[in-house]
């Protein structure tokens, strides 16, 4: 729940002028983490591998800027 209401901060910080979008970004997010928690549950260890694959991909960036 934390991370739901981590991006609804972020989206918080969308302008006022961009309300269409804001409106967007908050319709697709619970499909977003929806989708995400059923491939995990169902596809866990192909899922595993994925996001093994962005957690080290990150660090391997932020090595290779620091």
């Amino acid at each position: 729940m934390e991370f739901y209401e981590f991006f609804e901060k972020i989206v918080g910080y969308i302008p006022e002028e961009f309300e269409h979008l804001k409106n967007i970004c908050e319709c697709i997010l619970p499909w977003l983490f929806g989708g995400f928690t059923l491939a995990t549950s169902f596809v866990g260890h192909f899922m595993h591998k994925v996001w093994n694959i962005f957690f080290f991909f990150g660090i391997g960036v932020l090595c290779r800027c620091l």
